[in-house]
């Protein structure tokens, strides 16, 4: 069995994430976006963190979410494994979209761990797939994480 997956591009992610949803339709519902935004005086809006938990089916969750700090801003938004997958299908155009803000890469790289039961994100085994956002204007990347569990 392999554990990891590295360095493959945006349309390999959207093939084996959309593989998952399928085999697991009847087990997985909402998804909730949990990202950390910076706005550096100059520059565009940055991606600092995003955490993308796809929940089990008929889970309750709260609606959007919006925390302005000024330099910061925490969003959380609830949306469907459909929007979902579009966002990530503009990965290959290197952008991604949170709320309303899109967000530039230079280039994102892509990893995904097998993570055993009883883990970090579910108390099942699941995928954990790790998106590196890396920005033109800047020397960072931070990850998006991507947790898929049949709860």
């Amino acid at each position: 069995m392999r554990l990891s997956n590295y360095n493959y591009d945006a349309g390999a992610l959207l093939s084996r994430v959309r593989e998952l949803f399928e085999r697991d339709a009847t087990l997985l519902g909402d998804v909730v976006i949990r990202s950390a935004l910076a706005r550096v005086p100059g520059s565009p809006i940055q991606h600092v963190l995003t955490r993308i938990d796809v929940l089990p089916k008929n889970t309750a969750v709260d609606e959007l979410e919006v925390l302005d700090y000024g330099t910061i801003l925490f969003v959380k938004e609830v949306t469907t494994k459909e929007v979902l997958l579009q966002r990530l299908g503009l990965l290959s155009e290197k952008r991604f979209q949170i709320a309303e803000h899109s967000l530039d890469s230079s280039g994102p790289g892509f990893h995904d761990t097998y993570a055993h039961s009883w883990n970090e994100y579910s108390h099942w085994p699941c995928t954990v797939f790790q998106i590196s956002f890396e920005f033109a204007a800047a020397d960072w990347a931070l990850d998006v994480e991507l947790a898929l569990a049949p709860h």
